[in-house]
């Protein structure tokens, strides 16, 4: 019989650690094992298999077959992949041509992999970025392909170079930015985290501060188009017509889309799933979050 899992009380583990070529902290780790896209939920549990609600799993029937998967990241009703322990990608989603999964089963030494609603990205242990479709817009003629850091974005690509600066598609100037560690997207604007702890949101070609009423962030996200930004000190700050405003969650170490993780392990969900599988469980053993 399918159960309903209510928001909230869920609790699971987390998988291995990824490779040290990653070089990435244990909190963006654990951000790169859950993706909630919305009406969607995929999650990388510690046998390196692929958890998902019973709707996702009916949509994406061969993601339960994948194996050895240490980071995952998909697109509401679109694409999905799966990043392995030996740095190869797999994918799935019925907008894929033959010609875009052939060019991701190619790629070695991945060490991201993040899908956008127009195509699959992957950056290598080098930097250099690659894309499953040809040519996803003119914007790629000019984009800077090496010493890239990481890639995001929804509607519109978002690349952060090593140095910290922004590259993008959007109809927005970003030249002045800098010093940015993270992305996150809605359908209408964008944060960026810079490494102080500062964020900067753009919207409509203005760029404005938040206000300081917060700690020291150290994480960002969008869940259903609402702003969430996760504290040094383990809280969440939202609107409060955001999803995580009710919840009032304590002692969070990672947060991404509507899925939070505490540091005893335990996921919370701003949304109810439907599974009628066991949830898995997560094991923070050997994690740092200070």
């Amino acid at each position: 019989m399918r159960k309903t899992l209510v928001i909230f009380l869920l609790t699971v583990s987390i998988i291995s650690k990824p490779l040290p070529s990653l070089a990435i902290s244990d909190r963006e780790a654990l951000a790169r094992r859950i993706c909630y896209p919305y009406e969607q939920c995929f999650i990388v549990c510690d046998d390196g298999t692929v958890f998902m609600d019973a709707a996702t799993k009916e949509e994406y029937p061969e993601v339960s077959g994948w194996t050895d998967v240490i980071a995952i990241s998909a697109y509401s009703h679109g694409a999905v992949a799966g990043l392995r322990k030996n740095g190869t990608v797999l994918c799935a989603g019925a907008n894929l041509c033959d010609e875009e999964r052939q060019r991701v089963a190619n790629w070695t030494h991945i060490v991201q992999v993040f899908v956008t609603g127009y195509t699959i990205y992957g950056v290598d242990e080098t930097g250099v970025l690659h894309s499953a479709a040809e040519k996803v817009s003119a914007w790629q003629e000019n984009i800077q392909w090496e010493n890239v850091r990481s890639v995001g974005g929804k509607l519109y690509t978002y690349v952060i170079t090593q140095d910290g600066h922004v590259l993008t598609d959007a109809p927005v100037n970003l030249e002045e930015l800098e010093h940015v560690i993270q992305i996150a997207d809605s359908t209408v604007d964008v944060s960026f985290l810079l490494e102080d702890g500062s964020i900067v949101e753009y919207a409509l070609d203005i760029a404005y501060w938040y206000p300081q009423i917060w700690d020291q962030a150290v994480q960002i996200t969008y869940d259903d188009n609402q702003f969430a930004a996760l504290s040094a000190a383990g809280t969440i700050q939202s609107s409060e017509i955001s999803h995580y405003h009710d919840a009032a969650l304590e002692n969070i170490v990672a947060i991404s889309g509507g899925i939070a993780v505490d540091r005893e392990g335990n996921l919370h969900f701003t949304r109810e799933i439907e599974t009628d599988e066991e949830i898995p469980a997560f094991n923070l053993e050997g994690y740092h979050f200070d």
